[in-house]
């Protein structure tokens, strides 16, 4: 398959990007669509996966699972799918990225939206949902270098089936914050320790707000682990969300959350990544406008009770997502030592939401995710850190 690359980033006018690009600040540029995802099993194309397992182990980018829609949207009446499959993608060669074999491994069950995390032992997957309904499972899946092939090793379940969650790793530690459980969105934040992991979870202060859709991120210390609660969003009773746009930082030596500066604006589902000790990167995100909309629409049509009155609101709530804009083209950096953040760019295409972003080498990895309502991408998008 041949893949078309072509550059997909602008820096906003009148950013210096030798001024940021030095030891400390960073700006990732150079953006391109490096290859696609391949089909999975009994599939002739790919269609795009969203809530992927994804991350990177041993020079391998590991995408795992996800859902899409391969039949039809679903305001066509189309099933959403949950997968399986498992895909790795070679990144010893910096240019040209060839797929392993992975033919004959699968995930124990088909799985989406886990809260997944990079570690040096490989990309642990916590919690997500299928078919059946949300899962507690956790997973450790690495690249064996030696045999060429991946590995998937059972973690202790997390307490609680849970999905839509956001994972950290630091100092050999797992972090797992907040999520949609069956009850609700939770203020649930756990730990659980890489070299003790027989022990399980252990429960850390509660979450300032009940969120899922967040990002839970954790700079590069050398003396404390600090992690970032970005963003984030709340469904209420009503069925309509609240997006978050606070930030809060969480100290282990005091064990508790403080709050720092708020985003821009409320951002949920995104991607970002932490750079050393000084900086988060956000990617795009959902900032709700017609995620609202949707919802309001669904509440109405919920209640009311004339078919002809229904059928309109349906009517409505299907052309707002078939003329879904896509979501936000932004990257917004943070930098933890000023408490400021900062709009760094533009992307001149939607930043995939509901995947996450890794680390490789100074190349930041965007694989999949979703980019309007119902529609996936099988893209894998890298940018340069400089």
């Amino acid at each position: 398959m041949t893949i078309c690359i072509r550059k997909i980033f602008t820096v906003l006018t009148g950013m210096s990007i030798s001024a940021t690009a030095s030891a400390q600040h960073h700006i990732p540029t150079d953006w391109s669509v490096v290859t696609e995802i391949p089909a999975g099993y009994m599939q002739s194309k790919q269609p795009g996966l969203a809530g992927g397992i994804s991350g990177v182990h041993q020079q391998a980018l590991i995408i795992a699972g996800g859902s899409n829609f391969p039949d039809s949207l679903p305001w066509q009446g189309g099933k959403k799918k949950y997968h399986d499959d498992v895909f790795v993608l070679d990144l010893n060669n910096q240019t040209v990225y060839p797929w392993m074999n992975t033919a004959g491994i699968k995930l124990p069950q088909a799985l989406a939206y886990s809260a997944c995390v990079s570690t040096p032992q490989g990309v642990i997957s916590i919690g997500g949902e299928n078919e059946k309904g949300l899962v507690s499972s956790a997973y450790l899946i690495g690249w064996d270098t030696a045999n060429k092939k991946p590995f998937i090793t059972s973690l202790p379940d997390f307490p609680y089936a849970v999905t839509n969650a956001a994972a950290a790793y630091a100092s050999g530690n797992i972090y797992v914050a907040g999520g949609e459980t069956a009850s609700g969105v939770t203020k649930g934040f756990y730990v659980m320790h890489m070299d003790a992991a027989t022990k399980g979870w252990q429960q850390l202060p509660d979450l300032p707000a009940a969120t899922s859709h967040t990002l839970l991120l954790a700079p590069v210390e050398n003396k404390k682990v600090q992690l970032f609660l970005v963003g984030g969003r709340r469904k209420a009773s009503t069925g309509v969300s609240e997006l978050y746009r606070e930030v809060y930082a969480f100290d282990q030596d005091k064990n508790q959350w403080h709050q720092k500066r708020s985003l821009p604006y409320p951002i949920s589902a995104g991607t970002g990544v932490a750079v050393g000790n000084d900086e988060l990167f956000l990617f795009g995100g959902d900032k709700g406008e017609t995620f609202h909309q949707v919802e309001l629409l669904l509440s109405e049509i919920t209640h009311e009770q004339d078919p002809r009155k229904k059928q309109e609101l349906t009517d409505r709530k299907n052309n707002l997502q078939v003329h879904h804009p896509g979501f936000s083209h932004e990257l917004l950096v943070y930098r933890i030592h000023s408490d400021k953040w900062k709009r760094a760019g533009m992307l001149d295409f939607t930043i995939p939401v509901t995947t996450t972003a890794c680390i490789r080498d100074h190349k930041i990895f965007i694989p999949g995710g979703e980019i309007r309502a119902g529609i996936r991408t099988a893209q894998v998008i890298a940018g340069n850190l400089y």
